[in-house]
């Protein structure tokens, strides 16, 4: 009964100013997110598209100069030496990691 009457006594517009409080919040907040997004800058990373026949050609290139084989059904990346179970394994490997390798072809 007191909370009822204290209510009354305030106009009844507890909700509205914890609803006005927590707007206020998400509006700071939105705009300290947008400080920060508007400060930061991310490349996307370059992905080689294998469509055009000179690209794949060397592509491939590329790929066979920067894979050693090991052993039979083992094959080593020659730029960071990590071993994979099959050259097409090195190939993703060198397009995902070592994309700048691809970048300066």
């Amino acid at each position: 009964e007191e909370e009822e009457e204290k209510e009354k006594k305030s106009g009844g517009d507890g909700a509205a100013a914890v609803a006005e409080e927590r707007g206020e919040w998400g509006r700071k907040h939105e705009e300290r997110l947008e400080k920060i997004l508007a400060t930061v800058t991310l490349d996307r990373p370059y992905i080689l598209a294998s469509e055009d026949e000179s690209i794949s050609e060397k592509f491939e290139k590329l790929c066979e100069k920067n894979t050693s084989k090991v052993d039979e059904g083992k094959f080593q990346c020659v730029q960071c030496s990590k071993l994979f179970k099959g050259s097409d394994f090195v190939s993703k490997h060198l397009r995902k990691v070592h994309a700048e390798l691809f970048q300066a072809a």
